[in-house]
């Protein structure tokens, strides 16, 4: 399996269209055209601007590019509740804490 890995908001356009790489970093995304996976990243020299503030949200990035390639990757489940009544928000807190 083969991933792109658009680094920055130009390279993110330039394939999905999108700009923003802070709302698309991470995500998991499949291009028609190319027939591949594609994961967004922050651009190596931003890293290096923001004084490598950013490279464990990088390397998570790559983390997830390599469980793609591997074949482990695995689509989270996020399950939320939109307008919670008073006892599912208290057990919510509950759990977090």
């Amino acid at each position: 399996i083969k991933v792109l890995l658009p680094m920055g908001n130009t390279a993110l356009y330039k394939l999905l269209g999108n700009d923003g790489i802070y709302h698309f970093h991470g995500t998991v995304h499949w291009h028609p055209i190319y027939k591949l996976w594609v994961v967004p990243t922050f651009h190596p020299s931003y890293m290096l601007q923001s004084g490598c503030k950013e490279i464990l949200t990088i390397l998570s990035d790559l983390n997830k590019a390599f469980e793609l390639i591997k074949g482990e990757y695995i689509e989270p489940v996020v399950d939320f509740i939109e307008y919670p009544n008073n006892n599912s928000a208290l057990a919510f807190v509950e759990e977090y804490e």
